[in-house]
């Protein structure tokens, strides 16, 4: 790449790495704290989930790779909703 005029002096100086010190922040609110554990949750149960094909591609001409095609869907997720047929 060509570049007409030299970059400019803040494009070139130091940036000053920030560091954050945990130990001086409070802990959010019980209502806050439930907001983040449900966001965080998830079934414990075995999914739904099966392999339906492979997929084939390749990279160069001698470099094949195949990747498997799972399907997976949610416990309480019927057929329709999922977009399964």
């Amino acid at each position: 790449m060509k570049v007409s005029s030299p970059p400019a002096a803040a494009v070139l100086a130091r940036v000053e790495p920030r560091y954050r010190d945990f130990s001086k922040e409070k802990p959010v609110s019980n209502e806050v704290f439930e907001v983040f554990k449900r966001a965080y949750a998830y079934d414990k149960k075995a999914p739904d989930a099966r392999v339906e094909g492979e997929k084939k591609r390749r990279r160069t001409p001698d470099d094949l790779w195949s990747s498997p095609i799972l399907v997976m869907r949610r416990r309480n997720q019927t057929a329709e909703t999922a977009g399964v047929a």
